[in-house]
Parts: C-alpha cells; sequence; structure tokens
C-alpha cells in the first residue's frame, strides 16, 4: 500500500510472484541446511535437489493454465490437492495425494488439539 502498486513480489527480471516466491524459499531452505548461497543469485540450483515433487498434470487448472504459470498455479491454487506424489531422499513420501504416515499424522494431531482444548 505504501508503494502504491500491486505485486511488489515480482521484480524487472522476474514476472512471475510464484517463481520469486519458489526461488526464495529453495534458497532459505539452503541456508538452513548449512548451503552456501548467493544473495545475488537468481537461479534454483538443480544440482543440489533430493527430492521430486509430482503434480497431477490432469487436473484443470494446470491444463488450463499451462506450463508458463505453473509455479503460479501451483503455489496459488489454495486449498485444491495439485500434488500427486512426493520423493525425499529416494523415498516416496507421498503417493497418489496420500502421505505414507497419515494416519499417525493424523493421530498426533487430534492428540496436540485435545491438549489445546484441555487448557482452554
Amino acid at each position: 500500500l505504501r508503494a502504491q502498486r500491486r505485486n511488489i513480489a515480482v521484480g524487472a527480471t522476474q514476472a512471475s510472484v510464484g517463481e520469486r516466491l519458489f526461488a526464495e524459499a529453495w534458497r532459505g531452505g539452503l541456508r538452513a541446511a548449512g548451503r552456501a548461497v548467493a544473495a545475488t543469485d537468481t537461479t534454483l540450483d538443480h544440482q543440489c535437489w533430493s527430492g521430486l515433487i509430482v503434480l497431477d498434470d490432469q487436473h484443470p487448472l494446470l491444463a488450463a493454465r499451462g506450463a508458463e504459470h505453473l509455479l503460479d498455479t501451483w503455489l496459488f491454487s489454495g486449498n485444491v490437492p495439485l500434488v500427486r506424489d512426493v520423493m525425499v531422499a529416494g523415498n516416496w513420501l507421498v503417493r497418489d495425494g496420500k502421505h505414507r504416515e497419515r494416519e499417525r499424522i493424523a493421530a498426533d494431531y487430534r492428540r496436540a488439539m485435545h491438549k489445546l482444548a484441555a487448557k482452554m
């Protein structure tokens, strides 16, 4: 509001808000993992990927928007489940949209919510 313009998360060289936010999150994750990242680096270092995210290419949102808007569509799709599979360090954590530990995670969440509710 102070700048009196929209989409201030984009720059002259990067018109996609999704790409900018993803790149910043990627660099932050690399720094948190102790990897050196140049502050001026605007590219994603594909050499250090240890995971894989598979989007549902049959989903109407992705098909309608096209590849040039992929990150924006994915990141700003709200609660629409566009991620189909996720692999981390060679292990599939999510297959067909379901986390392999979903039951344990749900049970942990329920326990935490019961604890919070008991303190109110």
